[in-house]
């Protein structure tokens, strides 16, 4: 009933795992809100210390870099869930502890990670299939033992 289904499905995970093999065989970069790949779509991953922290998925890199070190509530989301992570606060939809609020109060440690953001290092690998993509984040982050809360809907 669902052999048709099963095989697509096999080549979709099969491409994930090769294009895992590709990520974590790309060379390792030094972050940079120019990147040499430019504004490709794709999967990355950012290190600091030589491990990995994050997996993010982009339909242009350069974009996505750039935001990850503007400071603003809005742009620099990795940096402010690393905040979050810092003071032990969840996600809200009220006004205290939200992105903004986070933001206002806690300023200094926002740019903190920015700035450590910045000294970060990353591979990339160009992938345009939006399901190769999702397929993709998901497996590198199980893959580096890192957290799925990008599938969270509170």
């Amino acid at each position: 009933m669902f052999e048709e289904t099963r095989v697509r499905f096999a080549h979709v995970t099969d491409r994930a795992f090769l294009n895992l093999e590709g990520l974590l065989e790309s060379a390792l970069k030094q972050f940079s809100p120019t990147p040499s790949e430019g504004n490709k779509r794709g999967i990355y991953v950012l290190y600091e210390d030589d491990q990995p922290v994050y997996v993010g998925r982009t339909k242009n890199l350069e974009q996505r870099f750039r935001a990850h070190i503007t400071p603003n509530h809005n742009s620099a989301s990795y940096a402010l869930k690393r905040v979050r992570k810092r003071l032990g606060r969840k996600p809200t939809y009220v006004k205290e502890g939200s992105r903004s609020w986070i933001v206002e109060n806690y300023w200094n440690e926002f740019i903190q990670e920015i700035e450590a953001i910045k000294r970060m290092t990353y591979r990339f690998i160009e992938v345009s299939d939006n399901i190769d993509q999702y397929f993709l984040e998901y497996l590198a982050e199980a893959h580096l033992g890192l957290d799925h809360d990008g599938l969270d809907t509170s």
